[in-house]
């Protein structure tokens, strides 16, 4: 029997959006339809490469991750998700080094390339410049947005807990585990509990430890 998740908890649900991960075609639509049933918006993605695809082109609340998954498993799509931010950041520093580059090569050719048209001449640099400081942004925006999703909390989906199957887990950067098949009410509390532990982290003063 299906235990019934605690009001908070299911209304705390009530419009998430839940990444869920899952190869197998029957526990998806029993998890799909427990989420569902607490208000919660699902997608779904049935291995774990698609599932850090899903993550790269929308905001979640929080991943279901199955473990035993085609093509990626479980815990490697978590390191992928986790390693996000820190591919942000090398992305855009190592752009943002070009973009310098190119701007030195364009100031050094700027010189006699237009000599009779002195106000498309003064007007021009200054266009480059905003879609130069556009770009820029459009980067860090990039960036910002691919660092908070790397953080969005994982709950790993196992058929089966094996000793030491907790730290690998904690250890890939996952915030839990749920062994399936799993009930309404536990599974409404972790993913509860995980979205609120996330938050907590996202209030840290930076740099203190």
């Amino acid at each position: 029997a299906v235990v019934e998740p605690h009001a908070a908890d299911a209304l705390s649900l009530r419009g998430r959006a839940i990444l869920l991960a899952e190869d197998d075609a029957v526990n998806r639509l029993a998890v799909t339809r427990l989420l569902e049933n607490m208000g919660a918006r699902v997608t779904t993605a049935d291995n774990g490469e698609r599932a850090v695809q899903a993550l790269l082109t929308a905001d979640y609340d929080c991943v279901l991750m199955d473990i035993q998954m085609p093509v990626m498993d479980g815990m490697e799509a978590t390191r992928r998700l986790r390693a996000l931010a820190h591919d942000g950041a090398r992305d855009s520093a190592r752009e943002g080094a070009h973009e310098g580059a190119r701007a030195a090569v364009e100031n050094a050719r700027a010189p006699g390339t237009t000599g009779d048209a002195p106000l498309a001449e003064d007007a021009e640099p200054d266009a480059e410049n905003d879609a130069g400081s556009d770009a820029l942004q459009d980067r860090r925006i990039a960036s910002h947005i691919l660092r908070a999703r790397s953080a969005t909390p994982i709950i790993a989906l196992t058929a089966h807990a094996m000793r030491g199957d907790r730290e690998q887990f904690l250890a890939a950067g996952m915030d839990g585990y749920l062994t399936k098949p799993v009930e309404a009410a536990t599974l409404a509390s972790a993913i509860v509990r995980a979205i609120h532990e996330q938050g907590l982290r996202e209030r840290e003063p930076e740099g203190l430890h």
